[in-house]
Parts: structure tokens; C-alpha cells; sequence
């Protein structure tokens, strides 16, 4: 049923259709760390369903190289505890994607496993150690079947 107007007096529509999680950091956070490693996370959750869909978005005030020697770089990920969210490797270079960031991941992977979305930072060479400030991590969980 199409739904139209600004949604101020919808009616009818389940809760539990809809779930949000988030997780925030707004100091700075480093990562001084030789391999990938979890810095920000939104807590493990089962989905609601098997016919769950999840939209992740991350928000970042500044990804930037916070020390480091020369040309070089740190890296940032974006997984579910070390799984690539949707086939794809969501990772960013200092030295190619600094700044600020609007990251958006859909995962239709289906299934009731745990999820567990979150940002990895790892150095990289010559000491790059990245940092992000102002992060928020936030998950939207769409049950299709309600």
C-alpha cells in the first residue's frame, strides 16, 4: 500500500518492521595497530528475520593521517566483524580518501546470523597511523515480511 505526505499520521505500521542501532565516538579515535582492528562497533545483534535488509551509514568529521613519516598512509574499514558487509572490501587510504565522510552500504545477505557492523583501522607504511573524529556508525534493520 503506497503511503503519501509527510507520514505524520501513519497508523497500522508494525514496529518491529523497523529497528535502528548506532554507535558514536565524538572525540578522536587512532589506529596504531599492525593488523585490522575494531575501533567503533554497534553492539552484536540477531536480525528480526531472515528477510531482514540492513542500510549502514557512517559518518565521519575527518579521516585523516595522524603520524606517520613521508608519503605515508593508514587504513579504515568498514565490515561486520571482519566480513565483507555486501562482497565488497569498504576500505579507505589516508593519503587518497582524507576528509571528511557519508558512507552508505546496503546488505541483503539475508540469514539470521549476528551482525556486528563496525569501523577497523589498521597503519600502514612508513608508521601512517589513521585517525577519524566525529564518528557515527548507525545500522537500519528493514524486516520485508511484517
Amino acid at each position: 500500500m503506497p503511503y503519501f505526505g509527510d507520514g505524520a499520521n501513519l497508523s497500522g505500521i508494525a514496529s518491529a518492521a523497523i529497528k535502528v542501532r548506532t554507535a558514536e565516538n565524538t572525540g578522536t579515535i587512532s589506529g596504531d595497530y599492525n593488523d585490522y582492528t575494531n575501533v567503533l562497533n554497534i553492539t552484536s545483534f540477531t536480525p528480526n528475520s531472515t528477510n531482514s535488509v540492513f542500510l549502514i551509514t557512517v559518518t565521519i568529521g575527518n579521516f585523516y593521517r595522524s603520524s606517520g613519516s613521508g608519503s605515508a598512509w593508514g587504513r579504515m574499514r568498514i565490515n561486520d566483524n571482519g566480513t565483507q558487509v555486501d562482497g565488497v572490501d569498504h576500505y579507505f587510504q589516508t593519503d587518497t580518501d582524507s576528509g571528511s565522510k557519508n558512507i552508505t552500504i546496503i546488505d541483503t545477505r539475508g540469514g539470521t546470523g549476528a551482525r556486528n557492523y563496525g569501523i577497523q583501522l589498521m597503519r600502514g607504511n612508513n608508521n601512517g597511523v589513521p585517525s577519524i573524529q566525529n564518528v557515527r556508525i548507525m545500522c537500519i534493520e528493514m524486516d520485508t515480511s511484517i
